[in-house]
């Protein structure tokens, strides 16, 4: 959510869905969403992997 907020996602990724529906969710909501519905911990609990920029963070 804060991410959609402030613009910061890749064009023609996150934000090329004509139907989101999580995304008004923050990080946080959808990895409790996650465990609710009995996805693995071990998939939940995994850092994000984009590509990125040296030194850039993904959080």
């Amino acid at each position: 959510k804060s991410e959609i907020m402030m613009g910061y996602f890749t064009k023609w990724g996150d934000g090329a869905a004509d139907i989101s529906p999580i995304m008004d969710l923050y990080k946080t909501q959808v990895r409790q969403l996650a465990l609710h519905i009995r996805v693995p911990a071990e998939i939940v609990a995994k850092p994000p992997s984009p590509r990125l920029w040296p030194n850039q963070l993904a959080e």
